[in-house]
């Protein structure tokens, strides 16, 4: 992330962002963040950083690999049960972030 100066605003967003995501509550539906790393980058400059953010393994993939691999087995569309699960998976995972 480049910045303009040692605080600068995206950087500052950012870091709000990273606590929001810190202070979810653990859930199956969310998946969590455990850790961000920040290493200056080799220009030297202290404005110039690289930021790792390090998240829970979901070893199932994401909502568009599960569509692309349905895709790719002849099945053109989700069937409703699919289309159930998925919704109610979001609803719940909304929900938890409103607790």
């Amino acid at each position: 992330m480049k910045t303009s100066g040692p605080e600068s605003e995206s950087l500052r967003a950012f870091r709000q962002e990273v606590a929001i995501l810190k202070m979810l509550p653990q859930s199956p539906y969310i998946v969590d963040l455990i850790e961000v790393y920040e290493t200056p980058r080799p220009s030297g400059r202290s404005e110039d950083k690289d930021i790792y953010m390090l998240f829970e393994l979901c070893p199932g993939g994401n909502l568009v690999n599960f569509i692309e691999s349905k895709s790719k087995h002849g099945h053109s569309r989700l069937t409703e049960q699919e289309d159930f699960q998925i919704v109610a998976d979001i609803v719940h995972g909304l929900g938890h972030l409103h607790l």
